[in-house]
């Protein structure tokens, strides 16, 4: 948390959970940072949550796609992001040496 109560860019799950503990331990669960806290915290498991279902139902490169263009947007790190990623860029990859395959090399201009 900056000077001016935002939070800073991307701090991992586990450091605003720890942190909610403490606002919790502290009777400070009231206060406008916890609330953020609490906020981006809810967002980041809903998104690791469809980001694990995603993952484990080898879901389509749109909703690959999606999901990382969403992680940007939570203000929170999050450890699935890495494999969405992968996953997008084997698809990607995957894809070009399909079109390779079966239109053969694209003329260069």
């Amino acid at each position: 948390v900056d000077a001016r109560g935002q939070m800073a860019s991307e701090p991992p799950m586990a450091e605003l959970r720890g942190l909610l503990e403490a606002a919790e331990q502290l009777h400070m669960l009231e206060s406008a940072q916890a609330a953020e806290l609490s906020k981006r915290c809810a967002a980041a498991s809903k998104w690791a949550q469809r980001a694990n279902n995603a993952l484990r139902r080898r879901s389509h490169l749109a909703l690959l796609e999606e999901l990382s263009a969403h992680a940007a947007a939570l203000g929170v790190e999050v450890e699935q992001l890495g494999a969405v990623q992968a996953r997008i860029d084997a698809a990607l990859h995957w894809s070009a040496k399909a079109k390779e395959a079966l239109f053969g090399a694209t003329p260069s201009t």
